[in-house]
């Protein structure tokens, strides 16, 4: 078993590696370059103009179908499967924003098309999920049982958790290395997790695959390819994948309450931009004039234009996502004592 492990993640490893190298000399020779958004910070229209985009496009394959082939349970399938999906909407739009660089405010698929499609892929996720083996609809919190909920109402509120955590993870995509290393303290919290909670041996099993692989590939690639200044960006393809990839570990495990607080940076900057749109069209409705309640939001761009250095925000969220992480487990531990 340990030599399948380590087989598996230096198989993941090498073909991020190894896709990574081969994706930038393609883009190049090809002229698919990032064209920064003018509605942006403004230095990002020199300091990321240029740079390979779609990381995704070889980020999520190297782990998907190692993992599917070698840990091919019904719930990895299901994980993989939305991933995959996820990561195929990204490839249709970050496909669209590189070839269509006249207008780099008006590229890609419109908002609408991109909702409309994640709520698919989420409700079809969802539909699967329940009637897996093993599952049940109640609700938990540290491995304490706490309610019953109705499958019905279940499912539904499931596809908004996991619609939301895809765009979550999409907006917070915006920075060198801002989701890629947020996203690492996470994953090992949730694997964490399910080894201190009692599950089904199956979604332990498939909590712990997917997080392992997510963890090394997006690891590799941070690394590697994504750390200031970025070499390659992940990409609506990457950043959609990996929001989903942790949605669906909330979801399988059966913690997503306390999921939200681990992925609480993700949360945070996903709420931000909610609360930013809402704010402004409120505002606007009330006293004629929009108002702003952050200099620009997602809540990374507001740093940045009270003048925070990239590295330092960035640097600011690892460490955010860490103590988040390390509360989520202590939780489970703390609950953990309690129960016995």
């Amino acid at each position: 078993m340990i030599a399948l492990w380590m087989l598996t993640v230096l198989a993941i490893a090498m073909s991020v590696y190894m896709g990574g190298r081969l994706w930038i000399h393609h883009c190049r020779k090809v002229g698919w370059l990032e064209t920064p958004r003018h509605d942006g910070p403004a230095r990002h229209i020199e300091t990321k103009k240029n740079t390979v985009t779609g990381g995704g496009v070889f980020v999520v394959p190297s782990f998907a179908l190692i993992v599917a082939l070698i840990y091919p349970n019904p719930y990895v399938l299901l994980g993989v499967g939305g991933i995959m999906a996820c990561a195929i909407v990204g490839v249709i739009d970050d496909y669209h924003k590189l070839t269509r660089q006249s207008n780099p405010d008006k590229r890609g698929l419109s908002v609408k098309s991109k909702l409309a499609l994640q709520c698919a892929i989420s409700a079809v996720v969802i539909g699967v999920l329940v009637t897996l083996p093993g599952w049940d609809s109640y609700v938990y919190l540290g491995g304490a049982t706490l309610f019953f909920m109705h499958p019905a109402i279940y499912a539904v509120l499931a596809s908004i958790y996991l619609v939301f955590m895809i765009n979550a993870v999409n907006l917070t995509d915006g920075l060198d290395g801002l989701a890629s290393g947020s996203a690492l303290p996470a994953l090992t919290a949730m694997v964490a997790l399910v080894s201190l909670i009692a599950i089904m041996p199956v979604r332990r099993e498939s909590v712990v695959v997917l997080g392992v692989a997510l963890s090394v590939a997006y690891g590799v690639f941070l690394l590697v390819y994504n750390r200031h200044p970025a070499k390659i960006f992940m990409g609506d393809t990457g950043s959609l994948a990996l929001g989903c990839g942790l949605g669906i570990l909330g979801l399988i495990s059966g913690e997503v309450l306390l999921s939200l607080v681990i992925y609480f940076v993700f949360v945070a900057d996903g709420l931000s931009s909610i609360m930013q749109t809402g704010y402004f069209k409120l505002t606007r409705r009330l006293f004629g004039t929009p108002k702003r309640l952050f200099k620009m939001a997602p809540f990374h761009h507001h740093f940045e234009e009270l003048g925070y250095d990239e590295r330092t925000i960035v640097g600011g969220f690892w460490l955010a996502s860490c103590l988040f992480a390390l509360i989520g487990v202590g939780v489970v531990c703390v609950i953990g004592s309690l129960v016995k």
